[in-house]
């Protein structure tokens, strides 16, 4: 297997961001999965059916667990390599695609690939 540092400079979209500031972890916030549905409908409502199913995944979506205030959405689409169908729809809500892991569907789910999209916009947390 190649260096993470190479493979992530494969699979990532634009240039890499450094990381390494401190990371805050707050209590847990029972907005939390309020704001994760608001974002959830905003995505079903630009993607209609091609949003098959979204999840509130990661550490915010663990009840009474402290975590970093940043909501995690699991979103399935048919194909995520037909990027064309579904891409476009979540930019214009604020959303970035960041990383294609295309050879992951290989070793992990043989009909799904990863993809990260990050949101360019702020969800006030708090």
């Amino acid at each position: 297997m190649e260096n993470r540092g190479k493979y992530m400079e494969k699979v990532t979209i634009g240039k890499r961001e450094r990381l390494n500031g401190k990371i805050v972890l707050d209590e847990y916030n029972p907005l939390w999965p309020v704001l994760f549905e608001q974002e959830a409908n905003r995505i079903r409502d630009a993607l209609g059916n091609r949003a098959m199913q979204i999840h509130h995944v990661g550490s915010t979506a663990v009840p009474g667990l402290c975590a970093k205030p940043i909501i995690d959405i699991l979103l399935v689409v048919a194909d995520a390599s037909d990027e064309v169908s579904y891409v476009s729809d979540l930019e214009l809500l604020g959303y970035t695609l960041r990383i294609r892991e295309p050879d992951c569907a290989k070793t992990s789910f043989k009909t799904h690939q990863h993809i990260a999209i990050q949101q360019t916009t702020t969800i006030n947390t708090t």
